[in-house]
Formats: structure tokens, C-alpha cells, sequence
């Protein structure tokens, strides 16, 4: 995510898109952490949670999400779980 392109969520939806090589998040969260099918099931889900807290861009779309790294540092993503464990 760092080279701040545009990744889809899912390695299905890489084929349908044209010119970009990007690797997918689930498929970067499979091949380099280790991920088992269920955890890569949930790649939309933490992208949506790293969006709000600011860390990453959603691509605005329902069909061929895509996120990009804006912040590279975890701070932001620290300080929006600490906000919702408050209420």
C-alpha cells in the first residue's frame, strides 16, 4: 500500500481492471502476512476501517473498491479505535 496506487480489494477484480497492476489487498494480506481465506475475506472491511480513520482513500465506488495509503503511519488508525472504544 505504501506506493500510494490505487489496490483493489480483491485479486477477482484485478483482471477486470484495466491498467492497473496494483497488487490487491487480499491478495498482499495472503501472500505476505499469512492470511487464511476467511482473513481474506474481510479485506473490504479493514480497508473501510483504515478509510475512516484516515490512513487510507476509498475510491468512492460500490463495485471495483480500490484503496490508497495518504498517511503511512498507524497513529491515525490507533486514535480512531481509541475514539470508538469511547462511544
Amino acid at each position: 500500500m505504501a506506493d500510494g496506487a490505487w489496490h483493489p480489494v480483491s485479486h477477482e477484480m484485478e483482471g477486470r481492471l484495466e491498467g492497473n497492476r496494483a497488487r490487491s489487498v487480499a491478495r498482499s494480506g495472503r501472500d505476505e502476512l499469512g492470511w487464511g481465506r476467511r482473513q481474506v475475506e474481510v479485506a473490504g472491511q479493514l480497508g473501510g476501517v483504515f478509510a475512516n480513520a484516515g490512513a487510507w482513500e476509498w475510491n468512492g465506488r460500490t463495485r471495483g473498491v480500490c484503496f490508497r495509503q495518504v498517511d503511512g503511519g498507524l497513529e491515525r488508525v490507533a486514535a480512531y479505535h481509541e475514539r470508538r472504544q469511547r462511544g
